[in-house]
């Protein structure tokens, strides 16, 4: 397995509608952050080079050391909390999926261990419906009870949160997405998109209110423009916000080289090579999970058969008018890991929130089912989280195939590790301009 680096996310985040700044912890100035990455690098290899039937606490076993510090969350095909049941619905009407492989989840830390040995560790699970913009957009139309080919999907999605004691439902990765709609003239509707987000949510926890909806008076989408004002207000003025709109805006860079050297026929080999120069070149980082999708779209482009279903349609497949525009679309929905996996961070201590999908987009539903997560790593004091995949391996295997000994050294460097990664605003909107430029003059060329 490669045994490389790797740049790990993890942005602050406050509550389920707002990004909150954080004083940087100080603990962190006391770590060996290099080392504390290569444990957490340890800790992946444990997981990913697993025999067939290990339990999480025979891959503990395998490497104890590593995992001080880190807290776990394993995906178990065998038990566990049954959780991904959660996020699933025997209603087709329903189009919700879970993150996580497997039947159960088992987590891990080095206090669920002591409690353990003396009898019980208590867990806690908070879980999540993670609400995508399609799904958002079609709420203010749904509550002024308008015709719409998915307003029986939104009906009975809506019916299976509420019915779920407990669930809680997550509309921030949506906001983030309309961010940029905000500040366009003449735009009302990203404000209603919140405001009847925040009235299905006060829907769920005042029966009262519910009663009024659902009666059609009083209880208004309008009376909750106010509070989605303070939100966007909040949210344009956030550094926190933008840089969750930065990372998804690299992910949109890397993606749009991905697909250029697929649509050039690359190999596999020969175009992770040009995406990791590409990212050290233009962003001095290893971003492992957007270089992982890319890895994902290479090898779709080679093999057919193990083509993700999100880059299976027209627009990705060759270079067409519309290809900036959807590979755009694109960087949202993979963005969407990157924002679970910080999502996921939220509670501390035995407690783990646990999302799962809700989307209008049948693409992305069957993305998220081809590619489900086994494993999340967290490591509080350094502030680094990052989701797992089964296939890494195969990832890992090919960076060490396709890399250059001088390139392994250059992303190894701790220097370069340690250096803070500052990426201009500038920059990266210059290169995404310059990359989409690239795009469209392939397009004319197959036109």
């Amino acid at each position: 397995m490669c045994q490389q680096s790797t740049d790990f996310s993890y942005f602050p985040r406050g509550n389920r509608t707002s990004i909150s700044s954080r004083g940087h912890n100080t603990m962190v100035n006391k770590l060996d952050l290099h080392f504390e990455m290569k444990k957490m690098l340890r800790v992946k290899t444990a997981i990913l080079c697993r025999s067939p039937g290990d339990s999480l606490l025979d891959i503990v076993a395998s490497d104890r050391e590593a995992f001080s510090g880190i807290r776990v969350l394993f995906a178990s095909d065998e038990g566990g909390v049954p959780l991904q049941g959660l996020g699933r619905s025997d209603n087709p009407n329903v189009p919700v999926v879970p993150l996580f492989a497997g039947k159960g989840i088992f987590a891990f830390s080095d206090a669920i261990e002591k409690q353990m040995r003396s009898g019980s560790a208590p867990l806690e699970f908070p879980f999540f419906s993670l609400l995508d913009t399609n799904f958002l957009t079609e709420l203010p139309g749904f509550f002024r009870h308008e015709n719409s080919k998915h307003r029986e999907k939104v009906r009975a999605t809506l019916q299976f949160i509420e019915d779920q004691g407990g669930r809680g439902f997550d509309w921030m990765f949506a906001s983030l997405e309309n961010l940029r709609e905000v500040v366009k003239p003449n735009n009302p509707w990203p404000y209603q998109k919140v405001a009847a987000a925040k009235m299905f949510d006060a829907m769920m926890h005042a029966p009262e209110v519910r009663e009024r909806v659902l009666k059609g008076h009083a209880e208004q989408i309008q009376d909750y423009i106010s509070a989605a004002e303070e939100m966007w207000d909040s949210f344009l003025t956030n550094r926190d916000v933008w840089a969750c709109i930065q990372r998804r805006d690299m992910m949109q860079s890397i993606m749009l080289r991905a697909l250029l050297e697929c649509w050039n026929g690359r190999s596999v080999d020969d175009g992770i090579r040009c995406l990791v120069d590409f990212c050290l070149d233009n962003f001095d980082a290893m971003p492992l999970k957007e270089l992982y999708f890319g890895w994902k779209a290479l090898s779709g482009f080679a093999d057919k058969q193990t083509r993700m279903p999100i880059f299976d349609e027209p627009a990705l497949r060759n270079p067409n008018a519309d290809s900036t525009n959807r590979i755009s679309a694109l960087a949202w929905d993979l963005y969407m890991f990157r924002h679970c996996e910080t999502l996921m961070t939220e509670r501390k201590g035995n407690q783990f929130i646990i999302p799962v999908v809700t989307t209008l987009d049948d693409g992305l539903l069957k993305a998220i089912k081809s590619c489900p997560l086994r494993a999340l790593l967290i490591h509080d004091e350094a502030r680094k989280v990052e989701a797992i995949f089964d296939d890494e391996i195969e990832f890992s295997t090919c960076l060490d195939r396709a890399l250059s000994n001088e390139t392994k050294m250059r992303i190894n460097d701790p220097v370069r590790i340690a250096r803070p990664k500052r990426i201009s605003k500038h920059d990266l909107s210059y290169l995404i301009n310059s990359l989409e430029s690239e795009v469209k003059k392939a397009a004319k060329a197959r036109a």
